[in-house]
């Protein structure tokens, strides 16, 4: 019996010792599998900061491109208007003689409506080929005040004839 005993007890602790060796095996394992998922998560965090950081410099590419092409249009604009300053005197010159023949009609309306009847005004009967904004704005002015009072520079003698 003692030698069944002294088995026994071999046994139980032969046992215990394949238990804890189990225990610590596990241990290493669970502490493995941790650095592993830590080592996966920084691995991961790692690749998300740079799409990230790719997306950040897309954006930024992209900005700059929209704005050196602001730019670029910015000047051109400025040098389209700096090329166009002999045809802005002629887009200036064709204004002026639309807004000289409107003055002409808005003059025809007065004097109709003043004397009754159409008188044509043309380039002729101020004797010049071109009409005068200036003038044709005082006669106006002449003839909204009812046409009485000192006549302005000739004027009236000319829209006497």
């Amino acid at each position: 019996m003692k030698a069944k005993l002294k088995e026994r007890k071999r046994w139980k602790a032969a046992e215990q010792a394949w238990q804890e060796e189990q225990v610590q095996l596990k241990a290493k394992r669970v502490a493995r599998e941790k650095a592993e998922a830590e080592r996966a998560e920084r691995e991961r965090a790692k690749a998300e900061k740079a799409v990230w950081e790719a997306k950040e410099k897309r954006v930024c590419k992209e900005e700059e491109r929209q704005e050196a092409e602001h730019k670029h249009k910015a000047k051109a604009s400025k040098g389209d208007e700096a090329g166009a300053g002999a045809t802005s005197s002629e887009a200036r010159g064709e204004t002026a003689v639309t807004n000289s023949g409107q003055i002409t009609n808005a003059l025809e309306v007065i004097l109709d409506e003043s004397y009754g009847y159409g008188m044509p005004v043309s380039p002729s009967d101020s004797g010049s080929s071109e009409l005068n904004p200036e003038e044709l704005c005082k006669e106006a002015k002449w003839l909204e005040a009812g046409g009485k009072g000192k006549e302005a520079e000739g004027e009236g003698k000319d829209m006497a004839k």
